[in-house]
């Protein structure tokens, strides 16, 4: 059982306090718990808070969440990749459901973004390159969208360059 109570602050989650407005979560991208109003909590906030309950024991949610990870990366990685900078891996699929949306990739962490605005769905990735992930979008947002385009007619991606070490990327 997870507690969000003592989190529900701010502008956003505030209305969360609502149970009328609660009860209309629903799972994004199969395990992470959103709400209509672009709210949404990331599954391993909700595992940090979860503490046993009933015959379900903790352990077997641990296992659970590293499996979705485990097949989630294999997903990716059948992604044709686009960019590599920095230890970091950056692959596209498109599919005619979806904003157009990249996936990058650090060690064994993952991390969606949606092109267009720049929405982030992490699977926990590190802040540093997360932050040299950003930079990146930035800087070909309008490459990434072309290429969504050109992988929705059918056509294979065209590499986008990768990110350059600058003095503003590493400023804090």
């Amino acid at each position: 059982m997870a507690d969000l109570a003592a989190h529900l602050s701010g502008p956003m989650l505030l209305p969360l306090r609502n149970v009328e407005v609660f009860a209309r979560a629903y799972l994004q991208d199969r395990y992470t718990v959103a709400w209509p109003n672009d709210v949404d909590v990331a599954p391993e906030f909700l595992y940090a808070i979860t503490s046993p309950h009933g015959a379900v024991a903790k352990r077997n949610l641990v296992r659970a969440f590293d499996d979705a990870r485990a097949k989630y990366a294999a997903q990716c990685d059948r992604m044709p990749e686009i960019s590599r900078f920095f230890g970091i891996i950056i692959r596209m699929f498109a599919d005619e459901h979806s904003p157009p949306r990249f996936h990058a990739r650090c060690g064994k962490r993952m991390v969606t973004i949606a092109v267009r605005d720049g929405r982030l769905k992490t699977h926990s990735f590190p802040a540093r390159p997360l932050g040299l992930v950003q930079e990146w979008h930035k800087l070909h947002r309008t490459e990434l969208l072309e290429n969504w385009e050109r992988m929705r007619r059918g056509e294979a991606p065209v590499a986008i360059a990768r990110l350059k070490l600058s003095a503003t990327v590493f400023s804090d």
